[in-house]
């Protein structure tokens, strides 16, 4: 979408075997499972509101991880982790925070952020859109998991974990 002299990011449009499925995510879905996919992240910033309260951390960095669950009989699930350090931006006068005020920040974050990735990854799931490639990490991880899988079968139905960390390094003030 055109914005002053650029482009502005909307969301993103997911595709499955080179074709449209209809579905989208939108612009603060795109950055999050950006993020789960190990896009770098360094300076994004994310804004949500917690019963009234608006909060900005502005990410330091960023770590994502796969960790593919299995048995005899097979793939049970995959899990998805990210862990992002983030510093805490107040608007207005500077609030000094005790460290359980932001340990529960912490957990308020990364628990809404948690949800919303378990929304994303039902999103791609219903469009059969493998985003992060978990295919990719399976076969060069597991091959003989892989082997004979028809993963766009068994993609749409696996059971899919994200799991947010988020840690607090620093706060900051917004002028």
């Amino acid at each position: 979408m055109p914005y002053q002299e650029g482009a502005q990011l909307k969301g993103v449009a997911l595709f499955h075997d080179g074709k449209y499925t209809g579905k989208n995510l939108d612009i603060k879905q795109t950055l999050l499972a950006c993020l789960m996919a190990g896009a770098p992240s360094r300076t994004q910033a994310i804004t949500r509101n917690f019963n009234g309260d608006e909060y900005t951390i502005r990410i330091q960095g960023s770590k994502n991880g796969y960790h593919t669950i299995y048995d005899n009989k097979g793939l049970r699930e995959m899990d998805i982790s990210l862990k992002l350090d983030v510093k805490l931006l107040e608007d207005g006068p500077y609030a000094t925070h005790t460290t359980s005020v932001l340990k529960e920040i912490e957990k308020k974050l990364s628990e809404r952020l948690t949800k919303e990735a378990e929304t994303i990854i039902a999103t791609l799931q219903q469009a059969n859109c493998d985003y992060f490639q978990l295919g990719h990490q399976l076969a060069a991880y597991h091959p003989n998991l892989y082997k004979g899988m028809n993963w766009s079968e068994t993609y749409p139905k696996l059971t899919i974990k994200p799991k947010i960390k988020v840690t607090i390094l620093n706060t900051g003030v917004l002028d």
